[in-house]
């Protein structure tokens, strides 16, 4: 099985994690805003269908690329 670019793990600090495979996402100590725009309500447009890219800084700083629920690419950070 082929799982090349279909799972990706991301560190950060104060043993913050999150892990994208084909099927779920799991993830813990998420920065709050973060972790809000992973349980947005799937009916916004804005919402994220499938990360593609995430950072985790210090000081809650954060980063994720993504495909929204409307089709588009998008980003977001604090």
């Amino acid at each position: 099985m082929d799982i090349t670019g279909k799972l990706q793990f991301v560190f950060g600090p104060n043993e913050s994690f999150f892990f994208d495979s084909p099927k779920v996402w799991k993830w813990m100590n998420l920065p709050s805003g973060l972790e809000e725009r992973f349980r947005q309500d799937v009916y916004q447009e804005q919402a994220i269908k499938q990360p593609y890219g995430i950072a985790l800084g210090t000081r809650g700083s954060w980063i994720v690329a993504f495909t929204a629920i409307s089709g588009y690419n998008e980003s977001c950070s604090q």
